[in-house]
C-alpha cells in the first residue's frame, strides 16, 4: 500500500515516527545499543543536559543550533558514549 507524501510527512512528525526514524538512522550509522531499544530511547528522551558541558539541550523540531541534542558514539566500534549538545559533539571529535 502506497502512502501519499503528505501522509508520510505527517507520520514522521509523530512520536512513533520520530522514534522509528531515529532507530533507522542510528542503525545505519552503526550505533550499537546494548540494552533494549525502548529503554535506551526513553533514557535518551529524558536526558535534559549535555553530558560534557551541562548546557540545557534543545530537541527537534527546533532548528539545529549549538544546544541541539545529539547521540555521541564511537565511529569505529559503534559504542554509545553519551548524549551531548551539537557543539560538544563537533568539538570532541
Amino acid at each position: 500500500m502506497a502512502y501519499s507524501k503528505i501522509a508520510q510527512a505527517k507520520y514522521w512528525r509523530t512520536f512513533k515516527g520520530r522514534k522509528s526514524q531515529r532507530r533507522c538512522k542510528w542503525k545505519k550509522r552503526g550505533v550499537i545499543i546494548q540494552i533494549p531499544f525502548d529503554t535506551f530511547y526513553q533514557t535518551y528522551l529524558n536526558k535534559k543536559e549535555c553530558d560534557f558541558c551541562g548546557v540545557l539541550l534543545t530537541v527537534y523540531p527546533v532548528p539545529r543550533n549549538n544546544n541541539t541534542k545529539v547521540l555521541d558514539h564511537c565511529h569505529i566500534t559503534g559504542k554509545v558514549r553519551g548524549v551531548l549538545c551539537h557543539k560538544c559533539n563537533i568539538t570532541k571529535q
